[in-house]
């Protein structure tokens, strides 16, 4: 196990690691996996079924191909052995009359019985190739279907069908395979006569014995086969994501050195336009505008490479998990909803909170505080005034939950599959005039994510929308 962790450290993470994000990378990576696994795993299963299919045909073909030969053998001899046995029968019939036993029938006797009653009368030699071997038999029926002569150590004691057609066929009941076809004579006036039938048999146990050692062959066979398979296509995959990974890495340092090199301009360019704004007498009155639309493009900026950096601070963490520490969530919810307050009220909104005391998470305090911060942000972003925004925390199984719960304008299934992504916007317009960046609800999985924990969104639209977020709770510390 060890050694396949050095070869596949990436794939699978360890036990008590934090579980990863569906970053796009991870996505390839498992739909790479399930269309090689799948690919092969079909090939393998249609290469074994094929395989024991030709072999179950051929097997089968060699037997029937053997049970039409015996039957064509005795169809040859049918018309003597049927009139030997009419002999025998006759003269079974005079001995008893002069014994005065009564009418015996002869029944079914054998074909070695026959020949040593023809050898002794030197009136019929019987060929040696109809002696059967321990597992095949050959019976001869008169017209009305009644067994005259056998040969084999194989019984069949069934009937014969009803119905018989003129080619024959093959049935196989329990163990024993048979084909059964009629026998006919050619007449003078070329019509044919039917003398009787013939019954071939065969012991399919033997067959049925080997095939099942096929299945469980090319069952173990195909499973090693496959995991095999599962090892090379672990590789694989790893092996052509290496580039894909290493644009990732290039892109999110570049993201973090452009963010932080930004920084330093857009403070300028900042501080530069407050200054402006604080004097305007000494601006033209045609350029206050201007000044104004500098000052708000440059804190959206700022707010967009603040995410930016808090983002990619988040990627590394999933790779090397930050210490978190015994958190108050419900503090951390009271703080952040009485700082919301005034917005709300300002919009006309109802800020609702229901929040339950003593309810402690292991994680980091403003990273919580954000999350809470961007998720009561968006609900008061979409509700319309007289709406209702309500904040929920609760304990359940183990789990913190927290919902924020909003009337406002909601999304379409399809919106709600993209509400993670990053500069995803649902209502682009709007919020590009709010000053949105479409990275408040990718900031606040990311952080999720980092804390081991879930979210999730329903919503209807028209109705409003509900987030919930699920926590690993822990006891009070002092407990």
């Amino acid at each position: 196990m060890a050694v396949f962790w050095k070869i596949f450290p990436q794939l699978i993470p360890r036990k008590g690691s934090v579980k990863p994000s569906k970053e796009p990378h991870e996505r390839i990576r498992n739909r790479l996996l399930l269309l090689y696994m799948g690919t092969i795993g079909t090939i393998l299963i249609v290469f074994t079924l094929s395989v024991y299919e030709v072999v179950a045909r051929d097997r089968y073909q060699q037997v029937d191909n053997k049970l039409q030969q015996l039957a064509a053998a005795g169809a040859s001899t049918l018309d003597l052995l049927q009139h030997e046995y009419e002999e025998l029968s006759e003269h079974q019939k005079y001995n008893s009359y002069l014994s005065g036993d009564g009418e015996q029938k002869v029944g079914s006797i054998s074909v070695s019985q026959l020949m040593g009653k023809y050898r002794a009368q030197s009136i019929l030699e019987i060929p040696q190739k109809h002696k059967m071997s321990a597992d095949t038999s050959i019976q001869w029926y008169d017209q009305k279907k009644q067994l005259m002569v056998h040969e084999g150590d194989l019984s069949v004691e069934s009937p014969l069908p009803e119905t018989i057609p003129p080619s024959g066929f093959f049935r196989e009941q329990g163990e024993i395979r048979s084909y059964i076809v009629p026998s006919y004579i050619s007449l003078p006036s070329g019509d044919r006569q039917k003398l009787g039938y013939i019954r071939a048999s065969a012991d399919m146990d033997f067959l049925h014995a080997e095939l099942a050692r096929l299945r469980w062959g090319l069952t173990i066979g195909g499973s090693v086969a496959f995991l095999f398979a599962l090892l090379g296509s672990i590789w694989l995959v790893r092996e052509s994501l290496k580039p894909i990974l290493k644009n990732l890495e290039q892109l999110k340092q570049f993201t973090a050195d452009a963010s932080h090199e930004l920084r330093s301009p857009l403070t300028a360019i900042r501080t530069s336009a407050d200054v402006m704004q604080q004097h305007l007498e000494r601006i033209h009155a045609s350029d206050r505008d201007k000044v104004k639309a500098i000052a708000s493009a440059s804190e959206q900026m700022s707010s967009l490479v603040e995410d930016l950096l808090l983002l990619t601070r988040m990627d590394n963490q999933l790779d090397n998990p930050p210490s978190l520490q015994p958190i108050p969530l419900d503090e951390v919810l009271e703080d952040v909803v009485d700082m919301k307050e005034a917005i709300a009220e300002h919009k006309n909104i109802a800020l609702q909170s229901h929040i339950t005391n003593d309810i402690w998470v292991r994680g980091n305090g403003k990273q919580l505080q954000r999350l809470a911060h961007n998720l009561i942000d968006n609900a008061l972003q979409y509700t319309p005034a007289a709406g209702t925004v309500a904040v929920t925390l609760k304990y359940s199984q183990d789990k913190a939950i927290l919902l924020v719960e909003d009337t406002g304008m909601g999304m379409t299934p399809t919106q709600q599959k993209h509400i993670f992504d990053r500069f995803w916007r649902a209502d682009k317009a709007r919020t590009r005039r709010e000053g949105g960046s479409g990275l408040g609800l990718s900031i606040v999985k990311a952080i999720v994510t980092c804390h081991q924990g879930s979210i999730s969104v329903t919503s209807e639209l028209g109705k409003g929308s509900c987030f919930q977020v699920q926590l690993p709770a822990i006891p009070h510390p002092s407990k």
